[in-house]
């Protein structure tokens, strides 16, 4: 059983002594939540200042008798002025649109895929650099992450591959055996509450060893230049032989992963949340909409700590590559050594 207590030892200093490596961490966070850190707002462009009162207008104490029909009436005008609309533009239009939102999607896609395989690759080398004592900037291992940004884009459509064949697989398997056995009740009632339960258990099981497959084999292609398909076969054999030690350390950088996110939730509930119920409850209570300033520093604070949260994500993100990188080379030296 490999030493967890020094490898996380070792990949804190890692991520303490090389904060450059913050830089891929920041994009494979910020690829992995889908999210660029946090469009604007524009809540305050929507205060307006009403001449001659600073409350809010009170609402009536009766609603008319004939609103529904007018909403209605309302309602059906404007979907009808809609429809004509769409029926005005021309069938070329719409192709022409959808072409363009289908090319720009599978532009973003690519993006996506090439920036994150490259910090991937990078943090990887970058890592087993650092862990070996080994010179480690960006300029001598963004070279890497470049020139395995291919192989990790293959190997990912592998996953997805794989992980769709299983996904759709067992519940068509579930499908089959309940049609073959649908005429015999007691089988088939026994099937639907044992085939249901070993279906999610299975499902379970198929995610946890397809994200050990892709650690163990993402480290394949960019520290012993595996092809994606060699190093997704390898990356298996390593998964199987070393479930246990590989379970644990997923456990322990997933526990590290919701402890910063727990303590940065309750930082931004102190530090922002609370003042900014404070200040702003008081004035709605009152009817009163709450002064700009107060809004805009809200929000300010709001988009900081949404980066703040980002940062420390990627900082996690960072040590887990550490640890990854220091457990695949204890299994394979492992697995190396029992094969003679």
């Amino acid at each position: 059983m490999p030493d967890y207590g020094s490898i996380i030892s070792q990949s804190i200093k890692v991520t303490k002594k090389f904060k450059w490596l913050w830089v891929y961490g920041l994009v494979i966070t910020a690829f992995a939540a889908g999210a660029g850190g946090g469009g604007g707002s524009n809540a305050s462009s929507n205060i307006r200042n009403v001449p001659g009162t600073d409350t809010l207008p009170s609402l009536p104490d009766q609603l008319p008798e004939n609103l529904p029909d007018d909403a209605a009436n309302v309602l059906g005008g404007f979907t009808s002025s809609l429809a004509d609309w769409f029926r005005s533009v021309p069938v070329s239009t719409w192709v022409m649109l959808a072409l363009v939102v289908f090319i720009a999607i599978v532009f973003s896609w690519l993006v996506k895929m090439v920036l994150s395989s490259w910090a991937k690759g990078g943090l990887i080398y970058a890592s087993q650099q650092a862990l070996e004592g080994k010179e480690t900037t960006l300029a001598n291992t963004s070279p890497k992450g470049i020139a395995n940004i291919k192989n990790l884009i293959i190997l990912g459509l592998i996953t997805l591959a794989i992980s769709l064949a299983i996904f759709v697989g067992l519940p068509l398997i579930w499908i089959l055996v309940y049609l073959l056995i649908e005429g015999i009740s007691v089988l088939s009632s026994l099937w639907i509450v044992l085939g249901v339960v070993f279906g999610i258990l299975l499902f379970i099981l198929a995610i946890i060893i397809i994200a050990m497959v892709g650690v163990y084999a993402e480290r394949l292609i960019v520290l012993k230049g595996y092809s994606p398909w060699q190093a997704w076969k390898s990356g298996l054999k390593l998964s199987k032989g070393a479930f246990l030690p590989t379970l644990i350390m997923g456990i322990i950088n997933a526990a590290s992963a919701m402890a910063v996110g727990c303590v940065t939730t309750i930082l931004f509930v102190i530090i922002v949340g609370v003042p900014a119920l404070i200040s702003i409850i008081p004035s709605i209570t009152k009817g009163q909409l709450p002064s700009i300033p107060l809004i805009v520093f809200t929000i300010i604070a709001f988009i900081i700590f949404g980066y703040i949260s980002l940062l420390a994500r990627a900082i996690v993100v960072v040590f887990k590559y550490s640890n990854w990188n220091q457990l695949f080379e204890s299994v394979l030296s492992k697995t190396e050594a029992q094969n003679g």
